[in-house]
């Protein structure tokens, strides 16, 4: 685990496929963002004591495959979500879990029913800004591209978290330039 952060953050592997998995403590409860698919994911998560609740960024297997082997009451996902894993609380509209953290459901050329994690100056994506397919300007969806863009030009955070990449925390400047430029690419 890395924590030089804010936050802890369980690494992705390869090997199998599994993402990163963020873990956020408070005194009552501990937040976590995407359960990976790795056994490093599952043994870190199983060993953490108290209230637990888990936000699944969304249903693909290497963010959301943990639940089904651990043993957590609190789940939150979208419809699509919620559809693989028989289990959890719907998000459909914002939910404030505590002062500072938040989950917010975000549009997503990646796959239907994306959620990120809004806690102090970052935003946790997943990989929900990677395109389906291959990562190219032709994969991405115009409409959708311009609702993801709109969606985190609204919110207020400084860095961005996303999944299986080396540089996990990126600013939104960098990000979002990225994204206006794959936009104005877009036919």
């Amino acid at each position: 685990m890395e924590n030089t952060l804010p936050f802890e953050r369980i690494l992705p592997s390869e090997s199998p496929l599994s993402a990163d998995v963020i873990i956020i403590k408070y005194p009552q409860i501990t937040y976590i963002f995407d359960v990976g698919e790795s056994d490093e994911a599952y043994n870190a998560i199983n060993n953490i004591e108290g209230n637990k609740a888990v936000i699944i960024s969304h249903f693909h297997r290497d963010h959301s495959f943990n639940l089904s082997r651990l043993d957590i009451k609190t789940i939150y996902g979208s419809k699509e979500t919620l559809r693989h894993t028989k289990r959890g609380n719907l998000v459909k509209d914002v939910v404030k879990l505590e002062d500072d953290l938040f989950i917010i459901p975000l549009p997503s050329s990646h796959c239907k029913g994306c959620l990120a994690l809004l806690y102090k100056d970052y935003l946790f994506v997943g990989d929900a800004l990677y395109p389906g397919g291959k990562m190219n300007e032709e994969t991405f969806n115009p409409q959708i591209l311009d609702n993801t863009i709109k969606t985190l030009e609204d919110l207020d955070f400084k860095f961005f978290g996303i999944s299986h990449r080396k540089m996990f925390v990126n600013s939104k400047e960098v990000i979002m330039a990225w994204l206006k430029y794959t936009r104005s690419h877009v036919k």
